[in-house]
């Protein structure tokens, strides 16, 4: 069944390949004809505007783009969410690719909830260091709840049901040598922090918590809210950060593409 899905969708490719150099063909053909009839004639040609044909070819070639994602990528993606598969690909030693002059050991595990981790070993190390990705960035927001994702970026950090106190993890941190931070991306939210060796075990307790009880206070919520607010408004006539956001307008286009290529496999 998979590989027919597969199938199907490279057919699909194909054909949106096939319809793409169709028309940007005829394009050229009734654009080079006009342009020639208006040197040769005199008279005012209604040549297609640039413009258009290079809109044209862009969005089909997202399009096409957005398929041969979509086909590459189921296949290498787990047929099932049940974790079965992700055990089977993405555990032991042997899938830990390093360099012959790296002294440090590698192990790759995945936890019985599907969480995929990877362990780094330094003897030589002082310092110990935990980074978690989740898979949901901005480009996930609701459209009428812009910011979300940022927002809950930095709620986490503002108390949990074990440890209520706002400043207590990052006091904790500090007085063991160490700090956190995170960030916000387009389609992942990442979280880290690095301390003392010896402390790293009641650091990680403190930052697990994080995914499982946040509290979500009303007097933090109001304080962050404003200062996601602050943030975004400082950033606005930021040239850097309104490119970024261009982009990420263009990237998110395109995972639509891709979903809307998944939805029509599924149906079939």
């Amino acid at each position: 069944m998979q590989f027919t899905l597969k199938c199907v969708v490279l057919l699909l490719c194909v054909h949106f390949n096939c319809g793409l150099l169709t028309s940007f063909y005829y394009i050229h053909r009734k654009t080079k004809s006009t342009f020639s009839h208006k040197h040769t004639s005199g008279e005012t040609a209604n040549v297609i505007p640039k413009s258009n044909r290079d809109g044209s070819f862009r969005i089909i070639s997202m399009l096409n783009r957005a398929i041969f994602t979509s086909y590459f990528a189921s296949s290498i993606l787990p047929a099932s969410a049940d974790g079965n598969n992700i055990t089977k690909t993405f555990s032991g030693r042997e899938h830990v690719i390093k360099s012959s002059i790296d002294d440090r050991e590698y192990r790759a595990i995945t936890l019985p909830n599907a969480l995929r981790a990877l362990l780094i070993s330094d003897a030589t190390s002082s310092r110990a260091a935990c980074s978690l990705a989740v898979h949901a960035g901005s480009l996930l927001d609701p459209v009428n709840v812009p910011g979300l994702a940022h927002f809950n970026e930095h709620m986490l950090f503002l108390g949990t049901k074990k440890y209520p106190a706002e400043s207590e993890y990052s006091e904790y941190l500090s007085s063991h040598g160490g700090s956190s931070n995170a960030y916000t991306d387009n389609e992942d939210t990442v979280y880290y922090f690095d301390i003392n060796v010896d402390n790293l075990d009641e650091g990680l307790e403190r930052f697990s918590d994080f995914f499982v009880a946040p509290l979500f206070t009303q007097s933090a919520t109001d304080r962050e809210l404003n200062a996601i607010d602050s943030e975004h408004s400082k950033n606005v006539n930021n040239d850097g950060f309104r490119l970024y956001q261009v982009r990420s307008d263009r990237v998110k286009i395109a995972n639509e593409m891709i979903r809307f290529a998944n939805f029509l496999t599924e149906l079939i």
